[in-house]
């Protein structure tokens, strides 16, 4: 059975990383609501399905799509991908 490396998203450094089994994760953090400041916990994104799996990531109140493959690309090969 193979290990799991994460390895941070280029552009969503601290905020996104991506596995080289093709799974991307939401890190812990501290985020600034209407109501004050509260906690993301750490989690496995739960991808969607058009003709590949993608997935969202939120950076400045802006979200993106991207394909989950493009993702492991990025994260593992340093290639630079736009969004969806």
């Amino acid at each position: 059975m193979q290990k799991e490396i994460w390895k941070d998203i280029p552009d969503y450094e601290g905020l996104y990383q991506a596995s080289n089994l093709g799974r991307v994760k939401s890190l812990k953090r501290e985020v600034y609501s209407y109501n004050g400041y509260r906690i993301i916990k750490e989690r496995i994104l739960k991808f969607t399905i058009t003709r590949y799996y993608y997935v969202s990531l939120r950076k400045y109140n802006k979200t993106k799509k991207f394909y989950v493959h493009q993702l492991i690309a990025m994260a593992f090969l340093n290639q630079k991908i736009s969004g969806v």
